[in-house]
């Protein structure tokens, strides 16, 4: 039986993933669904692997990689689903698997990008995905199910640490002319303890999305793609250069 849905979780000697595979363990009770893990940390110690590798529908691969992007970029070359969804180590899925199931098989279409809402805090986000969505903002790919035509003729770009999920959906937006399908339900609720969520890491990420939306410009010399990428130089500057000359009031 061809699969539907590939998840696909990147992780490294992290055991909150075990909280991620408690939520979906529903879900792949089902011959139609499969869980794709890449696991970078390589031991012969290594017990997660142990654990994961035993479970039904689980393919367990545990390899060094060169950061979350190339895990990710591993996985989609593994998994064999119609769709791909990639849920992070520590995130928990919240739908009911049969409603989830429902919803991808009634929009197994080409090229089809499928937004949800998801949790943060135990409080729903619903993102309307726009232009103006992509100045400060990136759509969350845990709350996305992209169809596995999407990803052919390109991978998640490894030269970003943080922020390659953001080109990525950049480029299908501005290059493919792929605006997402809201659905109105919940997903997922949000690990807050992802690398992403630490508020360190909040200028990398800006300096990221720049690079990100000047490379896409590149790609599609899109006027519209151009006045993301100086707006958001104009907005982040303040954030990205003042506290490296050691004034803190715009540091967040």
């Amino acid at each position: 039986m061809s699969k539907i849905l590939s998840i696909i979780t990147p992780t490294f000697k992290d055991y909150k993933i075990l909280k991620t595979y408690d939520s979906i363990q529903p879900l792949l009770k089902h011959e139609a669904v499969e869980w794709v893990v890449i696991d970078g940390y390589k031991s012969a110690e290594n017990q997660l692997g142990n654990k994961l590798s035993n479970l039904n529908h689980v393919l367990y691969f545990n390899e060094k990689d060169n950061g979350i992007y190339d895990a990710m970029n591993k996985g989609i070359n593994k998994a064999s689903g119609k769709y791909l969804w990639f849920l992070n180590s520590g995130d928990e899925m919240v739908i009911d698997e049969i409603k989830f199931l429902d919803i991808l098989k009634q929009n197994l279409i080409t090229n089809a990008w499928l937004k949800f809402n998801f949790l943060i805090n135990s409080k729903e986000r619903n993102e309307k995905v726009n232009s103006l969505y992509f100045v400060l903002n990136s759509p969350n790919h845990q709350a996305s199910i992209v169809s596995r035509e999407l990803f052919n003729n390109k991978r998640y770009n490894t030269k970003l640490d943080l922020a390659a999920d953001y080109q990525f959906f950049l480029e299908i937006y501005y290059k493919d002319k792929i605006k997402p399908k809201p659905i109105y339900c919940t997903l997922f609720s949000y690990d807050l303890e992802g690398i992403t969520a630490k508020p360190e890491q909040k200028n990398k990420i800006r300096i990221e999305r720049i690079k990100s939306a000047l490379n896409v410009f590149i790609l599609t010399l899109n006027p519209l793609v151009l006045i993301v990428s100086l707006v958001q130089i104009f907005v982040y500057f303040p954030f990205i250069i003042w506290p490296s000359l050691g004034i803190k009031r715009f540091h967040d």
